[in-house]
């Protein structure tokens, strides 16, 4: 039975409910160790675009290419980093000086690479390469009986920039997960994380065979699920927005899906101007994630800066 959510009045929109629990019960290293290698004080310079065997992706390994990727993978589980390849003059940029100390604190082996081999590995790699053999996920026993947690649902994301866009903001802004349909949809490829610039660390992806059941466990759990559809209801502001909650993002070409549709409690819509486009979904996301944010309390914490 669909669930029907009471705006509050215009004085208190921005308070948190405490409506919303009434009536309802809740269900119940090994770190790679070895030498650091030092470059010599001026390296050859190598044109050769060939990768290095020890970048070549093994079993269910992943690649992080960028600064700021590979810093927060190297600061949250340096454990899982198996090889760090950093440009062959790294001593000499104070940003890839910088993962080579944090890699030295964590016993993490430190391979040079010249700028060809790592253009072989991937583009828009800044100097810097990681191979780690873990990726963060979570289930539902993970988090249903958090007293605040927030969700994101990509119903049919194909995009892997506003994956990575999404990841970001849901790290930024607080929230716990992000689930992703397992067919007719984006994984967390290395462009998604290279784009999330270190959210893919901080926000767990799981993979759902069927994601309106995973919203119906998600409710009977305790969460409320919003969906961002045109014909919402309202805005998010208008609405005393549950501690516990799942916004929904529908795909970039169409939106929700029906059966998605209905798993949800609230369709809630974005203010825009006539003109027949929409938002962006990444974008869409982070001003969801934001209302929840606002009325959380989350602007009262020290700022959080992620350069």
């Amino acid at each position: 039975m669909k669930r029907s959510i009471r705006k509050p009045a215009k004085k208190d929109a921005g308070r948190a409910s405490s409506n919303f629990q009434k009536g309802r019960a809740l269900p119940a290293k090994a770190a790679a160790s070895s030498a650091i290698h030092r470059p010599v004080q001026n390296p050859p310079r190598s044109a050769s675009k060939k990768m290095s065997p020890a970048f070549q992706l093994n079993g269910k390994e992943r690649l992080s290419l960028g600064i700021h990727s590979v810093r927060e993978a190297l600061k949250i589980r340096p454990h899982a980093v198996k090889r760090l390849g950093l440009r062959e003059d790294y001593l000499r940029a104070p940003q890839l000086k910088e993962l080579a100390d944090l890699a030295e604190a964590s016993k993490v082996e430190i391979k040079p690479l010249t700028a060809g081999e790592l253009d072989a590995i991937g583009s828009g790699h800044q100097g810097t390469a990681a191979i780690l053999n873990e990726t963060p996920t979570f289930k539902l026993n993970d988090v249903k009986d958090l007293p605040r947690c927030v969700l994101i649902a990509c119903d049919g994301i194909e995009d892997p920039t506003n994956l990575g866009a999404i990841l970001r903001s849901a790290w930024l802004l607080g929230a716990k997960g992000v689930l992703l349909p397992q067919d007719r949809s984006v994984s967390l490829t290395t462009a998604a994380a290279k784009v999330a610039s270190g959210g893919a660390e901080h926000v767990p992806v799981e993979i759902c065979s069927n994601l309106p059941r995973e919203l119906e466990l998600l409710r009977e759990a305790g969460f409320w699920i919003f969906g961002l559809a045109e014909k919402g209801t309202g805005f998010p502001w208008e609405f005393r927005l549950p501690e516990k909650l799942v916004w929904v993002i529908g795909s970039e070409s169409s939106g929700l899906r029906v059966s998605v549709e209905r798993a949800c409690d609230e369709l809630v819509k974005l203010p825009q101007v006539p003109g027949g486009s929409s938002f962006n979904a990444a974008v869409s996301a982070s001003m969801a994630l934001y209302e929840s944010a606002r009325q959380h309390g989350l602007a009262s914490q020290a700022p959080h800066s992620a350069s």
